[in-house]
């Protein structure tokens, strides 16, 4: 009997017999998205405030104070938007939707939840590209998280959204969800806890571990652990600490950080880099 594979998300160890992404972490992704909408009001307010910077009264700011530039929100925004705008394409081009919204006609009300064609139609706004803003690109990968599952790079999909979402929440000052402590040594399932908490709990077998315990066992693994940009960025982003795969092709070209050979198996030959040497230049993010 066929097993399967691994899942196609970096450092996530379900195996998949039918698609490329398991469900947790398809799961994953649309709580992740779900988010968006918020995040994307918190990033508009972020990127120029409407502080003020100083004298006046009744609430208006004067036309001496301008406006507050942040750059890192400005610079996660662009992230979570490029990562956004690049999926919806390859889907939209995968599925043919690579064209503008179209709106089906209404006959009459819309059900809620059934079955029918036309009804499902109408819910998700009619098949096309969605407009251009996070919340509506968004929207539009949550609804075809199921095409992710299936798609070829689905694991780069999940991969590359849910980083570029956690580099939003510290600029933010939002709190992250969850921390990734490693896999649960019952059944290799992910285990994840809330920051701060001495237990993680595995979702899939209930095995309750020391979080502090399985993040040491994780962080020893990680120190020697090769991988692509794209895996070694995920990998490290999970375990609290955002970073991007563009950031390490700075540290490269910046001398900051060494590039290992290809993995023999991989015919894109790409180079690997060592988990560890990406945690140990993490102080220098802010001045990268």
């Amino acid at each position: 009997m066929d097993d399967g594979g691994l899942c196609a998300v970096p450092d996530c160890y379900r195996r998949v017999r039918d698609a490329t992404v398991c469900t947790p972490c398809i799961a994953e992704l649309r709580r992740a998205l779900g988010r968006v909408p918020e995040l994307a009001a918190e990033l508009d307010t972020a990127v120029t405030r409407g502080d003020r910077m100083g004298g006046g009264s009744g609430g208006r700011r004067s036309a001496e104070a301008p406006l507050v530039f942040n750059a890192g929100a400005s610079e996660v925004g662009w992230v979570l938007r490029n990562a956004l705008v690049t999926w919806v394409r390859v889907l939209a081009n995968a599925y043919g939707e690579d064209q503008p919204p179209r709106r089906p006609p209404r006959y009459g009300p819309v059900c809620r939840r059934c079955a029918h064609a036309s009804c499902a139609e109408i819910r998700r706004g009619g098949a096309g590209l969605p407009e251009d803003n996070l919340p509506a690109m968004a929207g539009w990968l949550s609804a075809r998280a199921e095409r992710v599952r299936l798609h070829e790079a689905g694991g780069e999909c999940v991969d590359e959204v849910l980083a570029a979402l956690a580099e939003v929440l510290p600029v933010l000052d939002l709190p992250v969800e969850r921390a990734y402590v490693g896999p649960c040594a019952s059944c290799g399932a992910d285990l994840y806890t809330r920051p701060g908490a001495p237990t993680a709990t595995c979702r899939d077998c209930g095995h309750a571990h020391d979080a502090d315990a399985r993040l040491g066992l994780l962080h020893r693994w990680a120190d020697a652990h090769l991988g692509t940009a794209a895996e070694v960025a995920g990998a490290v982003s999970r375990m609290g600490r955002p970073v991007t795969a563009e950031l390490l092709r700075k540290w490269v070209q910046r001398g900051k950080l060494a590039q290992y050979p290809p993995d023999p198996r991989d015919d894109r030959r790409r180079p690997r880099y060592r988990v560890g040497d990406v945690i140990g230049l993490l102080p220098e993010t802010e001045r990268a």
